[in-house]
């Protein structure tokens, strides 16, 4: 979900691009289509907004870096022309970049004792520490303020989609608690590096995704575990992803303030809001 927060904050003020990267080119297309409507709808400003939408597997590590690549020196191609074309400069691109940092998956819902094998432990810490670490660092070496191409007078945000289980313990989901703990150490460490970067390990409660339908319906999920997210789903207290949505533009814009590097959770914030 993207908060309508952006849009207030930008419209007729600044251009905005947005980048989608995910596997589901249909997901992609549907995102696209729900961003572009609010951007017009609400604020008649479209014609500032640009989406670039890239189909790529995060997971597959051996092609990661390649399309990365490609994806990061592309936008600062378009962006450069388009600043070059206004001033007569190609360096001055960004007010504010901003990388919500959020793909990841479940892995085995097992007992460690019974993980199912190697292969599929590598798998999902390849998927939910490599490559969301390895796309920080891309991230910072394009954008920041001490990056290679980036613009000394602009603002760059990290955000880590974290959870609950970065700093909690919960059984049968032990390769999912290391990778989200790796995560929030890394991007913690990255703050303590940049002191002019801001980084936030975000928590956004237990939303209501396809996630949280595997989690409710795993044959090998804790038990205890299984009958929490049933229970909140069936009494209706399970999280809107759009609620999450919009603390998180809190955070990030301003309306919250919290420590760089720090773990932040829905629930510090947000549940009553």
């Amino acid at each position: 979900c993207i908060d309508a927060k952006i849009f207030e904050k930008y419209a007729g003020k600044h251009a905005l691009t947005i980048v989608l990267l995910a596997r589901s080119d249909e997901g992609l297309r549907e995102t696209e289509r729900q961003v572009y409507a609010s951007f017009g709808a609400e604020h008649g400003h479209r014609q500032q907004l640009h989406i670039e939408r890239h189909c790529i597997d995060l997971s597959n590590l051996e092609t990661l870096d390649a399309e990365l690549d490609y994806i990061l020196k592309n936008i600062r191609r378009e962006l450069s022309s388009e600043e070059t074309s206004e001033t007569g400069g190609g360096n001055e691109v960004y007010d504010e970049a901003i990388l919500i940092n959020n793909a990841g998956s479940l892995g085995d819902l097992q007992t460690i004792s019974t993980l199912p094998s190697l292969q599929s432990m590598q798998s999902a810490i390849n998927f939910n520490v490599t490559s969301a670490c390895w796309l920080t660092s891309k991230f910072m070496k394009h954008f920041s303020s001490g990056g290679s191409n980036s613009n000394a007078k602009s603002k760059t945000t990290i955000v880590n989609i974290s959870s609950l289980c970065a700093v909690q313990a919960f059984k049968t989901c032990g390769v999912y608690c290391a990778g989200k703990a790796a995560r929030d150490m890394f991007h913690a460490t990255l703050a303590a590096e940049n002191k002019n970067v801001r980084v936030l390990n975000y928590a956004p409660g237990p939303c209501d995704t396809d996630m949280q339908t595997n989690m409710r319906e795993s044959e090998t999920i804790d038990g205890d575990i299984k009958a929490f997210f049933r229970k909140s789903k069936d009494e209706g207290t399970i999280v809107v992803p759009m609620q999450s949505a919009q603390c998180l533009s809190k955070l990030v814009f301003g309306d919250f303030d919290f420590e760089s590097g720090s773990h932040v959770d829905y629930f510090d914030f947000c549940s009553s809001t």
